[in-house]
């Protein structure tokens, strides 16, 4: 009589590769944490490879060990983006937007028509959009910024002014005029956004 082969019992190392590799793909993400549940789905499924898992246990072993490896992987190579930029001079927080220009986005009575970087900080170029001539000006990028040099004095419709900021936005902040016109006595606002390239 000829016997008859069992036939292959999963494995529990297997098991466990495949169930630790599925949570590494929801929580791999996560440093330590996600890492350590990772590196177990790893040697999980390589242990089950190495006790001879035949099978759906091998399958459960190698799928353990891809979805181990897989947040692994994009964390290592998310790292060596980081150095290799940090390493070129490359600013972190403008690396991914070096093809956006200067932009000054002030829209209404105080329009902005240029900025540009100036030493540390930022220059702003405003036009006086209104009818009337404008009394005072206070402008706001971070902190209060100066009129240029021998601008005093009444804003006229129609007229520009050039103001120095000392902060010097790599991404959007926030830009606020507060300016008075001559026959008004209360004051006005407008805001708006300002970006300056490295």
């Amino acid at each position: 009589m000829k016997k008859r082969t069992p036939p292959p019992q999963d494995s529990g190392h297997a098991t466990a590769a495949l169930v630790l590799g599925i949570v590494s793909l929801v929580f791999g993400w996560i440093p330590v944490l996600g890492w350590a549940v990772s590196i177990t789905a790893i040697v999980m499924g390589a242990v089950a490879l190495r006790h001879g898992a035949q099978g759906r246990s091998r399958t459960y072993a190698i799928v353990g060990i891809a979805f181990g490896a897989l947040p692994l992987v994009v964390w290592v190579l998310l790292i060596a983006v980081i150095v290799a930029l940090a390493a070129s001079g490359v600013s972190l927080l403008t690396a991914g937007f070096p093809l956006i220009p200067d932009m000054c986005a002030l829209d209404g009575p105080v329009t902005c028509v240029g900025v540009a970087a100036q030493g540390s900080g930022t220059q702003l170029t405003l036009l006086n959009n209104g009818r009337e001539d404008i009394s005072s000006a206070i402008v706001t990028l971070g902190a209060e910024c100066s009129p240029q040099e021998g601008t005093g004095g009444a804003w006229p419709a129609g007229g520009q002014r050039v103001f120095t900021c000392d902060v010097r936005p790599p991404l959007h902040h926030v830009l606020t005029v507060r300016y008075e016109r001559q026959n008004e006595t209360r004051y006005g606002e407008v805001s708006g956004y300002v970006r300056v390239a490295k």
